[in-house]
């Protein structure tokens, strides 16, 4: 099987190409990148694709980045594809908590995206091999990593997909020398003071020396780790739902008893789910490559806090024990967006509380033969319209059967509401009066102010149900 053929296999049998695609290829113009580049030039009429191509020019080495540049500009135009490219000097635009190799991928990835969304493509193509693979699996073993880092470069990964990932490096070079191609090279690759060269130079050379086959047992194992990893995070998504109280953008919270009774793997595997969350739920892409250190996970994994306190925080993210609560809250919060409130003119479609993502369903009723403890029930003729459905205020109160009139506050504070909660808990107003409260939001008993309590004298009941 020539090179083409098994790139086309490889592609079809991990799914990363169908027809109609429109794919940018991202372009060094080192060699791996340029077998990528006439690869899939020539399978663009087979696969029925539409190709275009990327390079990102990162300034750090002077005028042989702008030679790279303007060769993969050669390249493009000779091969009759649209080129997208961009300058910017990696070192004037890194963070103080990244290195440059972290920077620059950064940087890359965003711009890549970036012309991707403006040009209406669907897929971003690199240039990662076999080689690349083992190399990463190696370096995250030595850095320090979990299952998922171990695993590897994955074929997909969002919109990024690794069309050559079977190949090997020695495939690539012989394809390159029989298609008589020209490539760039980079002399930083040849560095040995950089972590991922020295493992490529010197601890690459004697795995081959103690077996020649190393690359395949390595590759072997990261899919053997990928797989049985999948399979446990299968089974903690599906524990997720008994111990998941509360989930929005910027906040996730967990029930900390029942989070202590699963198995550390599994625990895990929820910190990591509910870190990945609140990034996905920042607009701000400065939050998108965020990780959680591994002592950290762990940390929480096996320990057994008593009290509140805060347990890990970043200037993204911060974890804490509040009660019975694991909160999960991230630090970059839009001040307007702490409360919020809905009027109910009509009984019609549901109310839907996109702050707390959940849905209030109204239904007037003649009778309920079983009250359920999520819902709240009114009498309906002494209520009036237009309904409030709101979160907490400052001196909020509400006159409780045998308690008298107490305050909301109190209220929470006794059912052990975390603090980061306690606006966003629907309460329900009905001529400037509360209703009733939904600690059912939390996993607590509702509560219905007095005045507004069914008995044995109501003719129409008012049923709200929180979904």
């Amino acid at each position: 099987m020539d090179i083409v053929e098994q790139v086309t296999e490889y592609c079809l049998d991990k799914m990363l190409i169908a027809k109609g695609d429109k794919i940018l290829l991202a372009v060094s113009g080192g060699p791996d990148s340029v077998a990528l580049l006439n690869i899939f030039h020539e399978l663009q009429n087979k696969l029925h694709i539409e190709l275009s191509v990327v390079h990102f020019e990162h300034g750090l080495r002077g005028h042989e980045s702008v030679k790279d540049q303007e060769f993969v500009k050669r390249m493009a135009d000779k091969l009759g594809l649209s080129f997208y490219t961009k300058s910017m000097n990696v070192l004037d635009n890194k963070r103080h908590d990244e290195s440059v190799e972290e920077a620059a991928r950064r940087m890359r990835l965003s711009y890549f995206l970036d012309v991707l969304k403006d040009i209406g493509y669907n897929k971003i193509a690199t240039g990662h091999t076999s080689d690349d693979n083992v190399e990463t699996v190696l370096f995250r073993l030595i850095s320090g990593t979990g299952p998922a880092g171990i695993s590897g470069i994955l074929p997909i990964s969002g919109k990024v997909i690794h069309p050559i990932l079977s190949l090997t490096r020695e495939q690539i070079m012989r394809y390159l020398a029989v298609k008589k191609l020209q490539y760039r090279e980079d002399e930083t690759n040849f560095d040995r003071s950089i972590t991922r060269n020295k493992i490529r130079h010197e601890i690459i050379p004697i795995l081959y020396s103690i077996n020649p086959r190393y690359r395949e047992h390595i590759q072997s194992f990261a899919t053997i780790i990928k797989e049985e990893n999948e399979l446990v995070h299968t089974i903690a998504m599906n524990m997720l739902e008994s111990v998941l109280l509360n989930k929005r953008p910027g906040n996730i919270e967990v029930s900390y008893t029942r989070f202590l009774d699963l198995s550390p793997p599994l625990k895990r595997r929820i910190i990591l789910w509910a870190v990945r969350f609140l990034a996905e739920s920042q607009e701000n892409d400065e939050y998108e490559r965020k990780y959680i250190p591994y002592k950290i996970v762990n940390y929480i994994s096996q320990s057994k806090d008593v009290g509140n306190k805060t347990i890990y925080k970043d200037k993204f993210l911060e974890i804490s024990k509040e009660y019975d609560v694991l909160l999960f809250k991230k630090r970059v919060v839009n001040k307007n967006d702490k409360t919020y409130l809905y009027y109910v003119e009509e009984i019609t479609n549901p109310i839907h509380i996109s702050e707390i993502n959940r849905k209030i369903v109204l239904r007037v009723r003649d009778h309920v033969e079983r009250l359920k403890k999520n819902n709240l029930y009114f009498d309906y003729n002494k209520i009036t319209f237009p309904l409030i459905v709101r979160g907490r205020k400052t001196g909020d109160r509400i006159e409780l059967v045998g308690l008298g009139n107490k305050k909301v506050k109190t209220i929470f504070i006794n059912e052990k509401i975390p603090r980061a909660g306690r606006e966003m808990v629907p309460i329900i107003e009905s001529s400037g009066k509360i209703c009733g409260i939904f600690l059912s939001l939390y996993g607590k008993e509702n509560r219905c102010a007095e005045e507004f309590m069914i008995s044995e004298s109501t003719e129409r009941i008012l049923e709200c149900e929180l979904i």
